[in-house]
């Protein structure tokens, strides 16, 4: 999906939905010889690899990082928002010779102009949506989806709601390019959900000076995967003792991410162990049902079927299906992701998150409820 020229054509809006966006939270750079830069962008590499399926040799990733403020115990802390794609796709946005601003880049700056730093704001275009909720300047959730053509799915705005509190978040609603209906299909929904909603036309923000700051894929600072050769006189300049150190620290790194994957393929093969438990059991219900109920006893295996074709790298943790009903609890790398993957099936509605939260090894424990279609045929 093309970038969405902004700003006169002067720079250009990149699509989530061509270069996926990963927020991540990384630990602070040790102190030592390695340069901190690089250090994030092996940490950076490292997460990608279980959430990415490209592969580093042929793929092309830059980042922008948020700092947290100084308080509380997680203050050293930073988050990332790391932004992928291939190099075929980074060969044509390179083409462009414009300025490629991602939608978070342009939420915080729109929401300094308003004088905000905590706000849910979503960008809504012709093809995609954006929402990103941010706390101090520091983004906490993001998700994105396609455009309906009613406007925002009320499934992308779910999994920020976390509770009553949540009503009294200043909502920021930037307009870009989408017709009058889907505006104001978008405006009803927030207006039911929220008590404050701002909305502003893409136009009409005015950071024509920091086009160029806010830009990823660069010249100056497009990054790759695999790390970049450093300068020899640099190299030269460490001693004897630097080396060592270093060579220390990236043991440690690299048996720190060997004893976390160990641990991720044990739980992965204890959760496959606990769904091969779960279909037996499921096998064993249903073998006792009566010939006369057998034109249903095909039916919840077509449900359970239907709903393992949403779940790619996804672990079932257990499902519920009670008539057209169904609760489903599961771990995987993208909630939202599989309540797309779910929609665009056209075998279920009434689909809702009605939890997500982060797990180990960059997963997401979350819960989707629905109802399945044309459960009387």
């Amino acid at each position: 999906m093309p970038p969405l020229p902004i700003f006169n054509e002067h720079a250009f809006l990149i699509s989530p939905l061509e270069i996926p966006v990963y927020i991540l939270e990384l630990p602070p750079a040790p102190k030592g010889p390695l340069p901190e830069e690089t250090f994030i962008e092996g940490e950076i590499g490292n997460r990608l690899k279980a959430l990415y399926p490209g592969t580093p040799a042929d793929t092309v990733m830059d980042y922008k990082l948020y700092l947290p403020e100084k308080k509380g115990k997680n203050r050293q802390l930073n988050t990332a928002a790391v932004f992928v794609c291939t190099r075929p796709v980074h060969e044509i946005y390179r083409n462009l010779k414009r300025p490629l601003i991602p939608g978070i880049a342009l939420m915080i700056e729109c929401m300094h102009i308003f004088n905000e730093k905590t706000m849910f704001t979503i960008i809504c275009t012709p093809q995609w949506i954006e929402a990103a909720f941010f706390e101090s300047d520091v983004i906490r959730r993001y998700g994105s989806c396609p455009m309906g053509t009613d406007g925002m799915p009320l499934t992308l705005i779910t999994p920020f709601l976390t509770g009553p509190e949540s009503r009294d978040i200043p909502v920021l609603l930037i307009i870009a390019g989408t017709d009058e209906k889907q505006n104001g299909n978008t405006k009803i929904v927030l207006d039911q959900l929220f008590n404050r909603v701002i909305d502003v036309g893409i136009d009409a923000i005015n950071i024509k000076t920091k086009i160029k700051k806010l830009g990823v894929f660069s010249d100056s600072k497009g990054r790759s995967l695999t790390r970049r050769k450093r300068n020899i006189k640099l190299l030269a300049a460490f001693n004897c003792i630097s080396i060592l150190i270093s060579l220390q620290l990236v043991s440690t790194i690299k048996n720190m991410e060997l004893s976390r994957f160990e641990n991720y393929y044990l739980e992965q093969n204890r959760r496959q162990d606990e769904v091969k438990k779960l279909e037996e059991e499921i096998k064993e219900l249903l073998s006792h049902q009566t010939q006369r109920n057998r034109a249903q006893d095909f039916y919840p295996y077509g449900i359970i079927s239907k709903i393992r074709d949403c779940l790619p790298g996804t672990w079932i943790k257990s499902l519920v299906i009670q008539e057209e009903n169904f609760n489903l609890e599961a771990e995987g790398p993208d909630s939202i992701g599989v309540l797309q993957l779910m929609q665009a099936s056209g075998y279920f509605n009434g689909l809702t998150i009605r939890q997500a939260s982060p797990s180990k090894n960059s997963m997401e424990q979350f819960t989707i409820s629905g109802k399945v279609k044309d459960y009387e045929k």
